[in-house]
Order: structure tokens, then sequence, then C-alpha cells
């Protein structure tokens, strides 16, 4: 059941809104994500780096939707999580053979990155939108 935007009336552009507020999120954990990536490689090298930045992201962005994009909790974090974990594969699988793949420089890690949150936005999305927060 799609929420009516109040306001016009309309659907579609109340999804909009939505979708806007998702990319946003999206975006404040990737920042957070690629900080934390290039803070724990440091020490903990790539693919252990990843695993640690990821979770903290996750935890920023499901609270994140659950006040700006969604309105409301949900099926919680579990679910949650839960959703995810075909995302987070889709992420971890495309990002690790992008490290593995592309020639060691600076920006390696950023395009890894990159490419695996690409790949699982749109899934995870669409997850969230139909199954995790539905109403």
């Amino acid at each position: 059941m799609n929420a009516v935007n109040q306001k016009t009336g309309n659907t579609a552009t109340s999804e909009r809104q939505r979708l806007r507020r998702f990319i946003f999120t999206g975006c404040v954990g990737f920042v957070t994500d690629a900080f934390l990536l290039y803070l724990f490689s440091g020490f903990a090298g790539p693919f252990v780096a990843r695993i640690g930045s990821f979770i903290i992201a996750v935890l920023v962005t499901w609270r994140l939707n659950v006040v700006l994009t969604f309105g409301h909790e949900g099926k919680g974090l579990l679910h949650y999580l839960s959703g995810q974990t075909l995302g987070i594969a889709l992420n971890y699988l495309t990002y690790s053979s992008a490290v593995l793949l592309l020639p060691e420089t600076v920006l390696r890690l950023l395009i890894a990155l990159t490419l695996g949150s690409s790949v699982a936005m749109i899934f995870n999305y669409l997850a969230m939108k139909h199954w995790i927060f539905r109403t």
C-alpha cells in the first residue's frame, strides 16, 4: 500500500521524495563506510576492514532510514539486517572482486567500495520498500 503525499495527494511525488531520502541516507552510509574502511585498512587489511566499516555503516543507514526515509522502524533492525543479506553479499562480492582485479592505487578501495555499494543500492531499496518498511 503506497502512502499518499498529504500536500499533493500524489503517490508518485511521495515515492520520488522517499527515493531521494533513501539516496541521501545511502550517501551518508557510503561516506561513513569509506572513512572507516580507510581508517581500519591501515591495520586490518582491506577485507577485514571492509567488514568492520560495513557493519557500522549499516547501523547508520538503518537509523537514518527509520527517521528520514520511511518514518517508522518497520520490522526492526534484525529484519533490516536479514533483508540486506543478499545486498550485503552482492556488495562484498563486488567489492572483493574489484580489490583483487584493480591495480593497487590510493583510490582502489574507494573504487571497489563504490562499485559494491552501487550494485547493492538498487537491490536494497527494493527490499526495504517492499518488505522491511512496507506499511
